[in-house]
């Protein structure tokens, strides 16, 4: 995996001044994950499910900083959850409205998010891999836990977000 180049867009989003950082990771993962692709696969080496987890949460986090400048489609959307979330998560934004973003803890933004990176202590614990996510929004720096694991509901059982957590609560 090489290392990701870091662009920084700065732009105005829904009368509010904004600035992201994106992470663009040329020729690996993330574009197959965006693609819709299986990224990560029960079966695999923990390492290699822990990498692709990572892969998998920094194409969210991409496709939902191209979805806030409208540059693209809502990974939070049921037509694209898919991608990123396991089945059950899927059904809940089918039959549910956000009303807060769970990628950012937030109806509104104006900050940067960093790289996602593998919980340092504990990245897999039975079975389950957690990914951090760092971020700033109007000042505050927050976190959000992603708890991931093979979707077994699905043929091949990719690696798909089953939680985000955040200081006080989880989606779903």
């Amino acid at each position: 995996m090489g290392t990701p180049a870091i662009a920084k867009l700065e732009t105005l989003c829904r009368g509010v001044a904004f600035a992201l950082v994106i992470l663009v990771v040329p020729g690996n993962a993330v574009a197959a994950s965006a693609a819709g692709v299986s990224v990560a696969q029960a079966g695999q080496s923990a390492d290699d499910m822990v990498d692709a987890a990572e892969d998998l949460v920094r194409a969210l986090y991409e496709m939902h900083t191209m979805n806030f400048v409208g540059a693209g489609p809502s990974p939070l959307d049921p037509a694209h959850a898919g991608r990123f979330f396991d089945t059950d998560v899927v059904a809940y934004l089918q039959a549910n409205q956000l009303y807060v973003d769970p990628l950012i803890n937030a109806q509104d933004f104006d900050g940067a998010i960093d790289e996602p990176y593998r919980d340092p202590d504990e990245p897999m614990l039975r079975g389950m891999i957690t990914v951090l996510v760092d971020f700033t929004n109007f000042g505050k720096a927050q976190q959000a836990v992603v708890r991931l694991r093979a979707d077994t509901s699905r043929p091949d059982a990719p690696v798909r977000i089953m939680r985000i957590e955040h200081e006080g609560w989880s989606f779903p």
